[in-house]
C-alpha cells in the first residue's frame, strides 16, 4: 500500500516537472527521483551557463517571478559572479483567485518565506524581496533596468499574461525574458480542481504580437530577446557579432543546446 502511495506521488511529480514524453517510458520510483534530479540540475545549469555569457564583461540585474523556496536564485546567485542585483517576486501568501495546487495557507507560506530567506541569506546584499503580486509590486523595478527576467510564478493564462505585459518595460533592449514549464502539455493537474497551466499558449502568442523573430527553447524553458521598435530582429549574418549595434544582442549567447523557432 505504501509503495503504491510514494509511486502515485511520484507520477504527480513527473507530470509537473517534466516533458510529457517521460510518459512514453515504463520507469520505476527510483529511476523517476533520479530524473526529476537531473531535470532541475539541467535548468540550473543551462541559465546559469546563459547568464554569465550575458554578464561576462559587466555587472548584470535579474528578477525571478515566483521563488517559493528559492532553490533557483540560490544556484543563480552562487554561480553568476557578475549578478549585481536580484529582484525576488512573490507574494507567499493564499490568494483567493488562484487555483493551482501550490496555493497554500497563510501559515505554510510565512514558513516557506523565512526558509527562503535563511536559503539566501549568503547573498542579501544583492537580493531585493518584493513580496507580493506582479501587479501590486512590479513599479518598484524601473522601466529598462533588468537584464534578464525569469518567469515562473502563476502560470495561469490571466498569471502570465500578466507577467509578460507588465514585466516587458523593464528589461533593457537587448536583454532576455525568459522561464519555465514552456510545454504543450497544458493539463499537469486535475481539470476539474485546478487551472491549466498555460505557459506556452501564451509565450507563443505574446511573441507574435511583438513581432519577435526568434525564439529559443530549451526542454521546457523558453526564451526570448527584447529589441527596439517593433522587436525587429537583425539579419542571422549578424548574430555572431560582428556588426555594429546600438543595444546589445545577446543572440549569440544562445548555444546549441537551445532550439529556436525564427520568422
Amino acid at each position: 500500500m505504501k509503495k503504491a502511495i510514494v509511486r502515485n506521488i511520484v507520477v504527480v511529480i513527473i507530470a509537473i516537472l517534466l516533458p510529457t514524453t517521460i510518459f512514453a517510458q515504463k520507469i520505476d520510483t527510483k529511476t523517476a527521483l533520479e530524473l526529476i534530479k537531473t531535470h532541475s540540475e539541467n535548468r540550473y545549469a543551462t541559465w546559469i551557463e546563459l547568464i554569465n555569457k550575458i554578464s561576462k564583461n559587466k555587472k548584470v540585474k535579474i528578477a525571478e517571478i515566483g521563488v517559493w523556496k528559492g532553490a533557483f536564485a540560490a544556484q543563480i546567485l552562487k554561480n553568476c559572479p557578475n549578478v549585481e542585483k536580484y529582484y525576488l517576486v512573490d507574494p507567499w501568501r493564499h490568494l483567493t483567485d488562484w487555483k493551482k495546487p501550490m496555493n497554500l495557507n497563510d501559515d505554510k507560506f510565512n514558513k516557506i518565506y523565512k526558509e527562503t530567506m535563511k536559503t539566501l541569506d549568503f547573498a542579501k546584499d544583492k537580493i531585493c524581496v518584493l513580496r507580493g503580486t506582479t501587479l501590486e509590486v512590479v513599479d518598484q523595478i524601473n522601466d529598462s533596468e533588468l537584464d534578464l527576467v525569469y518567469i515562473d510564478g502563476d502560470h495561469t493564462a490571466k498569471g502570465v499574461v500578466i507577467d509578460l505585459i507588465k514585466l516587458f518595460p523593464k528589461v533593457k533592449e537587448g536583454g532576455v525574458i525568459g522561464g519555465d514549464d514552456y510545454e504543450e502539455n497544458i493539463y499537469h493537474h486535475d481539470p476539474n480542481r485546478f487551472d491549466p497551466t498555460m505557459v506556452k499558449p501564451v509565450v507563443d502568442g505574446f511573441v507574435a504580437a511583438h513581432n519577435v523573430k526568434h525564439l529559443f527553447w530549451n526542454k521546457n524553458q523558453f526564451a526570448f530577446i527584447k529589441r527596439g521598435s517593433g522587436n525587429t530582429a537583425r539579419p542571422k549574418s549578424a548574430l555572431n557579432g560582428s556588426t555594429a549595434r546600438k543595444t546589445p544582442d545577446h543572440s549569440a549567447v544562445f548555444s546549441s543546446a537551445w532550439s529556436q523557432t525564427s520568422k
